[in-house]
């Protein structure tokens, strides 16, 4: 296996001091030369105070030298780590126990801190975790790039050789019991609604009232879906078909019923059981109207009640 290197750098305690240490030389000269320009000093004196002061930026300069590395080195069986002025320790991969990519870290420990903190300021820190004397896992923490390809490369090693943890088996669900299903070709048996004009209280007969409207906007749904979606009205056109007189019937009784239809329930009895049995004369009509267009198409019968409340 080849091995991979994921080298870091970091500016030292030096480089900025060197860095502050050249930014006020060269405020300094600034300054020097437009005060002594104004009080009328001779321009080879001044001339030699800005040199001087340009020089000691230069200097500070210089003073920046290399920067600080950190690096991280996977081959077939071993990982280096390490700073380049400290000296890299390696360890073997087999007692690599945990590989994780945390957060960018605030401050800086390589260079400054333990030989383990290898951290960077504004990096990613990668932590690893390896076998040691004791219980307690040797820990090194090291900043990396994380959108550095050798960095990615070195994580992926790692991640690969980490033992997984066992994971306990969970538990099989239990299966539920699968619902009793009527036989296809056989009718479901409705119940008969008592009229409105039957109800023995004004509650009751707003109760059947609130059921035909229930069922009222069921039928307008499940006619809807036919329209709506170009699915449907592509595979089963013959539902919408006006010419057909199954669909002439249904539209009858269809406007019959929107016609009796009020926002409440009304006082008028007589009413109230003339909206109902509508709705129960549209039921039917959309009944007979659905499956048979729809087997007409030979694609076989469409559920009604598959997207769509129950009509019972």
């Amino acid at each position: 296996m080849v091995a991979v290197t994921c080298r870091t750098e970091y500016l030292r305690a030096r480089h900025f001091g060197s860095a502050r240490s050249a930014w006020l030389c060269m405020i300094t000269a600034l300054v020097a030369l437009v005060a002594l320009n104004a009080a009328g000093v001779d321009g080879a004196v001044t001339a030699t105070v800005v040199a001087v002061a340009l020089a000691g930026a230069l200097a500070a300069v210089g003073r920046l030298a290399r920067r600080g590395a950190v690096l991280v080195t996977v081959d077939a069986d071993t990982v280096y780590l390490g700073d380049e002025q400290h000296g890299v320790t390696g360890h073997r991969l087999a007692d690599l126990r945990s590989v994780d990519l945390g957060p960018v870290a605030e401050l800086t420990g390589a260079g400054t801190a333990g030989p383990r903190d290898l951290t960077i300021s504004g990096l990613r820190t990668l932590t690893l975790g390896f076998a040691g004397p004791g219980e307690e896992p040797e820990m090194w923490r090291v900043g990396v790039v994380h959108g550095d390809p050798a960095a990615a490369e070195v994580i992926g090693r790692l991640t690969t050789v980490v033992p997984r943890r066992p994971t306990p088996p969970r538990p099989t669900p239990a299966r539920p019991t699968p619902l009793p299903r009527t036989p296809t070709g056989t009718t479901t048996p409705r119940t008969t609604t008592p009229r409105i004009l039957d109800a023995g209280s004004d509650e009751a007969a707003e109760r059947l009232w609130e059921e035909a409207t229930v069922r009222h906007d069921t039928i307008l749904f499940e006619y809807g879906a036919y329209e709506l979606q170009p699915d449907l009205m592509l595979r089963y056109p013959a539902v919408t078909d006006i010419t057909r007189t199954p669909v002439q019937d249904f539209h009858r009784a269809l406007d019959e019923a929107t016609a009796l239809r009020t926002d409440s329930c009304p006082d008028d009895r007589a009413r109230a059981d003339a909206y109902q049995q509508a709705v129960i004369a549209l039921r039917r009509a959309w009944i007979a109207c659905e499956p048979q267009l729809a087997t007409a198409q030979g694609e076989g019968q469409w559920p009604a009640s598959t997207n769509s409340p129950s009509t019972e």
